[in-house]
């Protein structure tokens, strides 16, 4: 698993499980809690994460475009 620490007034971190193809995302206001994705194309979504000049919009976009599934823990 690689934990990507961002630079984000939203998120905090990010972490990409390679083995499982889910991201995990912390958000700065609740950082006791991890919301988990399923992602089909893990590599993919990390380069367009460290890529972009808002993650917090580039999340929105990926939920919504189904780049990233929320998984109900």
């Amino acid at each position: 698993m690689k934990t990507l620490e961002v630079n984000s007034s939203a998120i905090s971190n990010f972490s990409f499980n390679y083995s499982t193809n889910r991201v995990g995302v912390v958000f700065r206001y609740n950082p006791e809690k991890c919301y988990l994705f399923d992602c089909d194309d893990i590599v993919a979504a990390e380069e367009r994460l460290m890529g972009a000049e808002s993650v917090g919009k580039m999340v929105a976009e990926m939920r919504k475009d189904g780049t990233l599934t929320s998984i109900e823990v």
